[in-house]
């Protein structure tokens, strides 16, 4: 049996939260995904999913300023990854802050 990881799980999510959201639905989503036991080495998953490409490219450019967030834009989505620990407090303000001024 194989391993879940991070990724392949947050990509089921976006695929149900995608057929879930109407095309008129201009708001982005941010799912952040962290191993259950992390450390500095930790590498946790971003996903971005939304309907603007614009937007998820301007969501993408703000969590690389705030988290310095690797990972590629596919259309309206895009994933990366952050090396460390995801603090749920700080993060989900920070993307919060984020989302707010895009």
């Amino acid at each position: 049996m194989t391993q879940p990881n991070a990724l392949g799980f947050l990509s089921s999510v976006a695929f149900v939260l995608s057929a879930a959201i109407p095309p008129e639905d201009k708001r982005h989503y941010v799912c952040p995904g962290s191993p259950s036991t992390q450390t500095t080495g930790s590498v946790c998953t971003v996903l971005v999913l939304g309907s603007d490409e614009m937007k998820a490219e301007a969501v993408r450019d703000g969590l690389k300023v705030k988290f310095g967030v690797k990972g590629r834009r596919k259309g309206p989505r895009w994933s990366g990854r952050y090396i460390g620990v995801w603090k749920e407090s700080r993060g989900n303000d920070t993307i919060d802050g984020v989302l707010e001024a895009y």
